[in-house]
């Protein structure tokens, strides 16, 4: 079993439910079939995930990123479980096997501006490993002031990890640093994830429009 995870908190971009939609149908679509999955969003408002999505709840006082933290929380998966999160603003666009496969102790992208530095669009881990980035942050008092946000801390607390880009080379691609100048979506690409604006139902590229406004072929499946 999968868990499949993402957090969606005050209605984002006032298009929650749009970007769940398109998010899980996307990784619906391109997850091997013989991979059995649970997916999971946590949430403050239900109301907006699709059929078969479990609505988890997020600790209240949290401010946008800092949300995803609580999925470190202790007990929050059973230990040992395996799960593979996503950013709401990201598009699948091929096979996901290798990224599924994943079986390390905690994977996540490099930032595509500063290599050294950890970008937390898509995360890996095995549940119970990495219990200490939510409780130092409790012990701590929350701290929320960093404008790097969630990767901050994640990156502070636990800077040894395996990293996407090095393991399987081209295949999860930033938007702004990979597709934006060569319009073109790069081959071999299994996703594409954003960071700060344009948001996917912004851009105007044809290539992502047409990803963007692709049937939800799989909702009925799903349910």
């Amino acid at each position: 079993m999968l868990t499949i995870a993402t957090v969606q908190v005050g209605n984002y971009e006032k298009r929650g439910s749009e970007y769940l939609a398109k998010l899980y149908d996307g990784i619906r679509r391109y997850m091997p079939k013989d991979i059995p999955l649970r997916c999971v969003c946590f949430t403050d408002d239900a109301r907006t995930l699709p059929p078969g999505v479990q609505a988890w709840d997020v600790p209240h006082g949290l401010a946008g990123w800092w949300n995803k933290l609580a999925m470190f929380r202790p007990g929050t998966f059973m230990d040992g479980e395996r799960v593979l999160y996503f950013d709401l603003d990201t598009i699948p666009v091929g096979d996901l096997s290798d990224i599924a496969a994943y079986s390390g102790r905690f994977a996540i992208l490099r930032d595509p501006y500063h290599p050294d530095r950890m970008g937390s669009s898509l995360m890996a881990w095995e549940a119970g490993a990495l219990d200490h980035v939510w409780m130092r942050w409790e012990d701590g008092g929350r701290p929320q002031f960093d404008p790097r946000g969630d990767q901050y801390w994640i990156e502070t607390m636990q800077p040894e990890a395996d990293y996407w880009q090095d393991m399987f080379p081209g295949q999860a691609v930033s938007f702004k640093t990979d597709c934006w100048l060569p319009a073109k979506i790069p081959a071999g690409a299994r996703l594409i994830y954003f960071h700060g604006h344009p948001r996917p139902h912004e851009c105007q590229a044809s290539y992502i429009k047409a990803l963007w406004n692709r049937p939800l072929s799989l909702s009925e499946e799903a349910a």
